[in-house]
């Protein structure tokens, strides 16, 4: 579908630069274009421990420490690769080929 992980962050990132009207790129390799789709369920991406980011838990207040996040494909203005700057359709055919 065009969705991004990657590392926590990323996705603020991407909104932020929307906010602004800026285009954000990703940088990716081919290779680590994947078919496999993304569900949607938190439970799929890595979690660590809550004490590395909350020392004193705070009642009342649940933390969770997610290493990945999703980017929408809707705030990607494009994804640029080994290949050079890659749309849509070059993308699906790489993922089908794998």
């Amino acid at each position: 579908n065009g969705d991004v992980i990657n590392k926590a962050g990323t996705a603020l990132v991407a909104w932020a630069a929307r906010g602004h009207r800026v285009p954000m790129f990703v940088l990716c390799e081919t290779l680590k274009m994947s078919p496999r789709t993304w569900s949607g369920d938190l439970k799929q991406l890595e979690e660590k421990e809550a004490e590395e980011v909350m020392a004193q838990p705070i009642e009342g207040v649940t933390t969770r420490n997610f290493y990945f996040d999703r980017t929408v494909s809707r705030l990607i203005a494009g994804i640029i690769t080994e290949q050079g700057l890659m749309g849509r359709k070059e993308i699906k055919q790489i993922v089908s080929s794998h």
